[in-house]
């Protein structure tokens, strides 16, 4: 199981606002983590990639603003990330979990207690879709 794939059911299961914000948190750093494996300069998906990592590192600075954020990570055990990975295959999970992240940050915003909870999650959904339609648009 990758990283991203263990944030994507993280995601999925994640109940409360804090519990949903802290996964995205998590999701964006693993967003981060995938991309700087990415080592291919001269591939089709580098300029994508970076665009999406300075995207994901927002994202990840917005949800720092949220109030409901919990101080301490609830996670205590991260999955093995990928250690090589093609330009593809990087795009493909960075795909899928930036759809989870707009799923759950858009319901987290719907149900938040606070307007800063609803306006940081509302804006990591905004990177989540600019990650999205980066890696999702840029098929060779």
């Amino acid at each position: 199981m990758t990283r991203t794939t263990d944030s994507r059911r993280r995601l999925r299961q994640a109940r409360s606002t804090g519990e949903i914000l802290d996964a995205a948190y998590g999701a964006f750093a693993d967003m981060l983590a995938m991309i700087r494996r990415y080592e291919d300069g001269d591939g089709p998906f580098y300029a994508a990639l970076a665009f999406a990592a300075a995207a994901a590192a927002s994202g990840r600075d917005a949800i720092l603003s949220a109030p409901s954020l919990p101080r301490r990570p609830l996670l205590h055990e991260r999955s093995p990330s990928v250690l090589s990975v093609g330009g593809e295959a990087v795009a493909s999970e960075l795909a899928l979990l930036s759809n989870a992240l707009i799923a759950r940050l858009t319901a987290a915003a719907v149900g938040a207690n606070s307007d800063a909870d609803h306006a940081a999650c509302a804006e990591a959904v905004r990177y989540a879709r600019e990650i999205h339609g980066l890696v999702a648009g840029n098929r060779p």
